[in-house]
Order: C-alpha cells, then structure tokens, then sequence
C-alpha cells in the first residue's frame, strides 16, 4: 500500500511539474492569498477608522433612564448632547424601542442606541453602565461606524465629568 501512494504522489507531481499553469496554481496562489491575508490583517483598526473617516452617521437614541445620581445635570441627556456633537452625526431621539425600530426598518437611520433606567445612577456611583445598540446588519459599515461614534462620545463625556474608570461600556446587536 505505501509503494501504490508513492507511486501515486510521483504520477501527481510529474503532471504538475509538466503543466506550467498547474504548477503556478499550487504553488503561487497560496503564496498570493497568503500575502493578501496578510496585509489585511495589519493594523485592522486603523482600516476601519479609514473606512468609516467622515461618513454620516444617522443614528437613532431611546433614553430610558430615568434614576439620578448626579448633581446639576442629567446624564444621559449630557452624554446624548455628546453624541450628537460628533463629526458627521445627526441624531433622532425616540420615544421607544418600537419607534426606532421601526425608522431602522425604513432605512430612516443606520441603528440605534439604547441608553437603559439605571445609567445616570451607575454612572455617577462609578458601577458599569451599559448602552446597548443595534445596528443596520445589510449596512455591513453600520456596526463600526456607531460604535467609532460612541466610543469617541464616550471618551468626550468622560472628560468632561471627570470620569476615569470605565464606568460605560457599549453591546451591540445586528
């Protein structure tokens, strides 16, 4: 059995080194997918800040907080104003989940943010605090366009409070 395999491999390998084209296929187009692999996997959060540098964002928001905790402002409005104030972003703020929902459906915005009861709480007490958005999944852009959005509004709004632990994270649904 081991002399039929070898002879078998012999016979593969005379044929690929007698046809030039076969011969590039098994040798140069993995070398060719290798490389483009590799290029693409250098730096990929630079790539997509490229990909996402300067395009609209028409993003929805629902808040739903309505605890307190911090003096003199309400933080989730602060944070909304934040996020509106970002490059290329026009934002519409929802009554509820259903109406934005529904404006995503009909393409009116790109996804959504959820600002849940409890954040200006959690915030202001240094616990975690979750925003919870969702994405247009057929604007395959959408998911890395919002959370650019939100990362940089949330690194602008911790600045401006004076917040240093990282008391807001970010979910995502397509």
């Amino acid at each position: 059995a081991p002399m039929r395999f070898i002879t078998l491999v012999r016979k593969e390998l005379a044929s690929i080194w007698a046809d030039k084209q076969a011969l590039a296929i098994v040798f140069i187009l993995p070398l060719a997918a290798v490389m483009a692999l590799g290029f693409t996997g250098q730096g990929s959060g630079e790539m997509v800040d490229n990909l996402v540098a300067g395009r609209a964002a028409n993003m929805g928001v629902v808040d739903l907080d309505t605890s307190v905790g911090y003096p003199d402002a309400d933080l989730s409005d602060e944070f909304i104003a934040i996020l509106a104030m970002q490059p290329s972003v026009t934002l519409t703020k929802y009554n509820t989940i259903f109406a934005a929902n529904e404006s995503l459906y009909y393409e009116k915005i790109i996804g959504f943010i959820i600002i849940g009861d409890g954040f200006e709480f959690n915030v202001s007490a240094h616990l975690p605090a979750f925003i919870n958005f969702y994405a247009d999944a057929l604007y395959i852009l959408a998911q890395p366009l919002m959370a650019k959005k939100v990362n940089d509004a949330i690194k602008d709004f911790k600045l401006a409070f004076n917040f240093t632990l990282d008391e807001i994270n970010y979910q995502t649904d397509d």
